[in-house]
């Protein structure tokens, strides 16, 4: 059953996401041929008294690539959230609720569907990114090869802490971003006739009391390593990253515990 919802999530919010990532594909490359075929000889010959129709366009298609290149991202998280919010403590809640299926199965197929979304949005952003600026002139494969040359001079395995706690704190990072957007709702349609009000209260909340327990163990955890022997800049982002990192796992289990408990015993709708 599980495996089912999770097929349902993708078609349900697929069919704008992909939408949106296809949008970014077409414009990558047209938008960077243009700005590129815009600078060239031919098109200064169309200036007449320092005005050329041509640099307008630029102007035009450079705004209207970035504006793809962010949508990609942010309204792929706002598509997300708002799928959550309708399909979840709306009227149309009230039937993704009595599937025969576990609350925590609903939370689960949606959440995962959401981070994989975050996750390929991203990617497709920073490949877009990548041919836009490839096809302006930025770089070549030339760079690239030289790039991983020098890589290979580095030490990976003395870099690989700090790369896994990166890693590590993105991606529960985002877990968390996730089930706090549930607990948030879960928590806010209870609020009788202003569930949407309620739910943007419940988010700040959480949000500023994260923030609050964050600082405080970065302080601790900064103290503690005060007098470590080796304690630069490096070390210091490392050693915030570990509390953010616990903090973002520990929150998650709550809200993700809140969430089931508010939407299978406190659910009003």
């Amino acid at each position: 059953m599980l495996g089912k919802l999770f097929k349902h999530e993708f078609r349900t919010t697929g069919r704008y996401i992909v939408a949106l990532l296809a949008l970014l594909i077409v414009v990558t490359p047209l938008t960077a041929l243009y700005l590129r075929f815009s600078t060239s000889d031919v098109i200064d010959r169309f200036t007449v008294n320092n005005f050329n129709i041509f640099q307008i366009f630029s102007v035009i298609s450079a705004l209207v690539y970035v504006a793809a290149l962010v949508s990609v991202v942010t309204a792929t998280t706002i598509l997300l959230i708002y799928n959550i919010y309708k399909s979840m403590v709306t009227s149309q809640g009230y039937l993704t609720h009595t599937l025969p299926v576990p609350t925590s199965y609903i939370i689960i197929s949606k959440g995962v569907v959401m981070f994989v979304w975050k996750i390929l949005s991203v990617i497709v952003a920073f490949i877009s990114l990548m041919i836009f600026t490839y096809i302006l002139g930025v770089w070549n494969f030339d760079n690239i090869a030289a790039f991983i040359k020098e890589l290979r001079k580095l030490n990976f395995f003395a870099y690989m802490p700090s790369m896994i706690l990166m890693a590590a704190s993105l991606i529960f990072g985002t877990i968390q971003k996730i089930l706090m957007y549930f607990a948030s709702f879960a928590v806010g349609h209870r609020m009788n006739g202003h569930p949407f009000l309620g739910s943007v209260i419940a988010y700040i909340a959480g949000s500023f009391i994260l923030s609050i327990i964050l600082a405080i163990a970065n302080t601790i955890a900064n103290f503690a390593f005060l007098y470590a022997d080796s304690y630069g800049l490096a070390d210091t982002i490392d050693i915030m990253m570990i509390p953010a990192i616990i903090i973002s796992i520990a929150s998650s289990v709550v809200f993700y515990i809140i969430s089931v408990y508010m939407f299978k015993n406190k659910l009003n709708i």
